[in-house]
């Protein structure tokens, strides 16, 4: 009995292995994969939002000092540009309110800083376009804001490089924790599979073999043979039959030469 609970805990135990091993990393990956889809594609996606913006900007921008001598002509383009600066401001937003980290607080610090210079240039580049300067807006918006504008998209192309790099590295993780539990799972099944196929065995050594000797000793007895040598090798279940059997054989044999 006690060798018998023994073979079923481990297995049990084995199996109880693979389950927990599965639990977990089924667990991380859908962590992870959670992870890429509710944050770091959304940010990527979004940085590269703030980045075209900013190149939409520049755009209309460079149309402005172009057409500066035609103001009915840059109507339009104002309000283009205000739809690209409210589409980058709203990108941004969004950003900061999926940051949860002091590092993440920290780079979209940065990107708003970067933001905040850019707009100041933009504005002194709007007020030489509305002046109708045409030589100091172009020298403007070909060198100076080029700085700021650079130095925006620079801080942006990092953010989102950053988050890139942090999705790909989460995506392998899943991969390796799906390769993990499959390598986990299939060891701890083939020692299940193994410890069953033991324990078999065992069964049939211990059990069955002495059952079928029992059997054969009742038989004899049941026949009238009482001449039959009985062995006990054990102490278990099958140990303790072949010991009644075996005082049961003796106790009749005494019966029977008392009787003679």
């Amino acid at each position: 009995g006690v060798r018998l609970g023994a073979a079923f805990g481990l297995v049990i135990l084995l199996l109880i292995i693979v389950s927990a091993t599965a639990t977990l990393k089924i667990g991380n990956i859908n962590q992870a994969v959670d992870s890429i889809v509710s944050d770091r594609y959304i940010k990527v996606r979004l940085a590269f939002d703030v980045r075209d913006g900013v190149n939409e900007q520049i755009k209309y921008l460079r149309g402005m000092v172009l057409d500066i001598a035609r103001p009915d002509s840059n109507i339009k383009r104002f309000k283009q540009l205000d739809g690209a600066t409210q589409k980058t401001n709203a990108a941004i937003e969004k950003i900061a309110q999926l940051q949860s980290t002091e590092m993440g607080i920290k780079k979209i610090q940065d990107v708003k800083d970067a933001a905040q210079r850019f707009e100041s240039d933009k504005q002194e580049l709007l007020t030489l376009i509305r002046a109708g300067d045409v030589a100091p807006a172009t020298e403007y918006v070909l060198r100076k804001i080029t700085t700021s504008q650079n130095a925006f998209l620079d801080i942006v192309v990092s953010f989102a490089d950053s988050q890139s790099s942090q999705l790909q590295a989460e995506g392998a993780n899943a991969v390796s924790d799906g390769t993990t539990a499959i390598h986990i799972t299939l060891i701890f099944s083939l020692l299940a599979i193994a410890a069953a196929m033991l324990l078999g065995f065992f069964l049939t050594r211990s059990i069955v073999r002495p059952l079928r000797e029992a059997v054969g000793i009742a038989e004899n007895v049941a026949a009238g043979d009482l001449r039959t040598t009985i062995h006990v090798n054990s102490t278990d279940e099958t140990g303790q039959l072949m010991l009644a059997l075996k005082n049961m054989n003796d106790n009749l044999l005494k019966i029977v030469n008392e009787v003679r």
